[in-house]
């Protein structure tokens, strides 16, 4: 794929292609930026294509005087025909140009750009100014979110610290299970003994080595009051549980008596044979 006027003559004739084929579309590139006109033009494709196999490629500097000697000679080896004969990569061409010793210096190649798009960079320029103050103008910035403060307990009322005993063992197997069990609990004591001592290798290590003497610590019972400070309100102990409500229990109420029926009441009401009617007893409504 591509245009027919930057294809090397073996892409146009269905051969085999390479990184030299790159090298050479990248030569008719620079030819035409050298001179400012097309390498192979014509009015219909068909012309180009008929000039393209051609191969017909004046020196740029025929068409732009300025064009160095060594210029023309990396590009005369980049539009060679035959592929043997061009740079076998394009990062060879380019240390060829860099070789050459016509480079431009940025601050030429600034200057050539300004003169050229000098204009239409200002206006560029100005328009992008313009939408970045409208922009800025319209942003609203939120008012910042005021943390309240993080309350710090004033006073450690008072930490005990005891010592346990745990009762004898009266069973072989409770002797087994209190043995296991004191075991493991040596266990993680030894694990929390070697992280707490990481740790404080970590942190000694970040921290300069305090000279205070360590202080002795009491095997009784203590209790470790810290001051609190001027004007903080003492922690009030907890208030007395609430007493429990009393319990109301639910008894299911006895049945009623059924009324006892009286005799001849059964059923409560007689029937007359001549016209089928109901006649309810009256010592029965009683």
């Amino acid at each position: 794929k591509g245009k027919v006027a930057y294809m090397a003559p073996e892409q146009l004739s269905g051969a085999e292609v390479d990184a030299r084929t790159d090298v050479y579309a990248a030569g008719v590139v620079l030819w035409e930026l050298l001179t400012g006109r097309r390498l192979f033009d014509g009015e219909t494709e068909a012309l180009v294509l008929v000039r393209a196999m051609e191969g017909h490629v004046p020196p740029p500097s025929s068409v732009n005087p300025a064009v160095s000697s060594g210029i023309d000679e990396v590009i005369r080896r980049a539009l060679a025909r035959d592929p043997a004969h061009r740079f076998a990569s394009a990062k060879e061409m380019a240390i060829a140009l860099e070789r050459s010793g016509t480079l431009a210096s940025p601050s030429e190649i600034g200057e050539w750009v300004e003169h050229i798009a000098g204009d239409l960079l200002r206006s560029r320029a100005e328009q992008v100014a313009a939408v970045e103050s409208a922009a800025a103008r319209e942003v609203v910035s939120d008012p910042r979110v005021a943390l309240a403060p993080r309350e710090v307990p004033s006073q450690v009322s008072s930490i005990s610290v005891s010592r346990t005993e745990a009762p004898p063992a009266s069973r072989p197997a409770a002797k087994r299970s209190a043995g296991r069990a004191a075991a493991a609990g040596a266990l993680a004591g030894l694990c929390l003994v070697g992280l707490a001592a990481g740790a404080i290798y970590v942190t000694m290590a970040r921290q300069p080595v305090s000279r205070q003497e360590p202080r002795r610590v009491e095997h009784e019972t203590h209790a470790l009051n810290v001051a609190s400070p001027p004007g903080a309100t003492k922690a009030e102990p907890p208030a007395a549980p609430a007493p429990a409500a009393p319990v109301v229990r639910w008894t299911a109420p006895k049945p009623a008596a059924k009324p006892t029926k009286k005799p001849g009441c059964d059923p409560p009401y007689s029937v007359d044979p001549a016209t089928g009617r109901k006649k309810y007893k009256l010592e029965c409504m009683k």
